[in-house]
């Protein structure tokens, strides 16, 4: 059987999220079928030579096309429903781990996977140019054309039944792993060659994401602020991840707060990096306000660290009663969150021990097993 994969989150310099998801899913597909034939499509027009992962592998062909992304997009997939994909690459099925911009001949050979419908849900916390680019995919018309729809969470589930109107049979959850492993975590020491790197001399409250709205981080800071009066509180506030859309008064917020020379953004860390900032930190601070996953607390809990989350959205469904869950339209709730764990330090080890338990049913392998039964139902 030939599969067509949408090869394109894969060109990411650097992965996080959705090009993590889909690097980690599909290591783990071919390391477990080695009978089918893979066929990545990617679109590169001003790189000659994008090197995608697992090129070296017997059952992986590359097929690339060499378009400017706008011309393909906006002109060919969306304006002339061409190229059709599925019949140029001649496969059997086609499987997008993202939404994208595609013209397929059949449509009901398409699985697709929806990480979050956040930009239906708020568009408020999107760029206009990224707004119009998720109505020019048409997310809507891509769900309802699909032959299986995968949701990485209940949560997201739930959002594709209502805000899409589809029948609730169609759609299947598959759970993430974890982005990195067991043994990733024991090879790196807490020490302090990170920490060093940044200049982390004190304890620190640790938040990762993408610096944008969505993930609350002015709220983070006004509980911070709260935090920092009493003379005792010896935490500096660390914020790890690459500025995002709408980023502007974030920065401003931190600018002009009373307690900036506490609060450090160290922008983009790597695999390694995030693991040892995970395990040093006093606790993970992540009370945004709609995740489709939310990797930053699993990953959190499997570095044995506390994690303070939100009650809404997949979040409480992913940590379960592995983490503290906050109103994260409260500030004085994730002050007081924080506070207790500060306090208490019999409840952060408690929280780290349920953790790192809670973190262990999240595996690649499983996610990979599922996906390949439903690759198979296409036989």
């Amino acid at each position: 059987m030939r599969i067509g994969i949408d090869a394109r989150p894969l060109q990411d310099h650097r992965y996080s999220g959705v090009s993590s998801y889909a690097c980690n899913l599909l290591n783990e597909i071919l390391k477990k079928d080695k009978t089918n034939d893979y066929i990545f499509f990617y679109n590169s027009f001003r790189n000659p030579q994008v090197p995608l992962p697992f090129c070296d592998r017997e059952n992986v062909k590359i097929a690339k096309y060499s378009l400017p992304n706008k011309f393909l997009n906006y002109a060919g997939f969306s304006l002339l429903n061409r190229p059709l994909l599925d019949r140029s690459l001649a496969v059997d099925f086609f499987f997008m781990p993202h939404i994208n911009h595609i013209a397929l001949q059949r449509y009901d050979r398409l699985v697709l996977t929806i990480h979050d419908l956040s930009f239906m849900r708020n568009p408020e916390y999107f760029s206009a140019r990224k707004n119009i680019w998720h109505k020019m995919i048409g997310v809507k018309s891509l769900i309802r054309k699909s032959a299986r729809v995968v949701a990485v969470s209940e949560n997201t589930k739930r959002d594709i039944i209502e805000l899409c109107d589809v029948d609730e049979g169609k759609v299947e959850v598959i759970y993430s792993g974890l982005n990195f492993s067991a043994d990733d975590v024991r090879r790196v020491e807490i020490g302090n060659s990170t920490r060093d790197k940044y200049g982390l001399v004190r304890p620190y409250i640790f938040f990762l994401g993408n610096i944008e709205p969505r993930k609350n981080i002015v709220s983070i800071i006004k509980a911070y602020e709260r935090m920092c009066i009493d003379k005792n509180f010896e935490c500096d506030l660390v914020l790890a991840g690459e500025s995002g859309w709408k980023c502007a008064n974030i920065y401003e917020t931190v600018k002009y707060s009373p307690s900036s020379d506490r609060i450090r953004f160290l922008g983009y860390v790597s695999e390694s990096e995030r693991i040892e900032l995970y395990k040093n930190a006093v606790m993970l601070i992540f009370p945004s306000f709609y995740e489709g996953f939310g990797f930053p607390p699993l990953e959190a809990m499997a570095c044995g660290t506390p994690v303070i989350t939100s009650n809404i959205s997949s979040l409480p469904e992913i940590t379960g009663s592995s983490a503290i869950l906050v109103n994260p339209h409260d500030i004085g709730d994730i002050y007081q969150a924080m506070k207790m764990l500060i306090d208490d330090e019999s409840l952060r080890e408690d929280y780290k021990r349920r953790g790192k338990e809670r973190a262990k049913n999240f595996m690649w392998s499983k996610a990979a097993e599922a996906y390949l039964e439903i690759f198979m139902s296409f036989i």
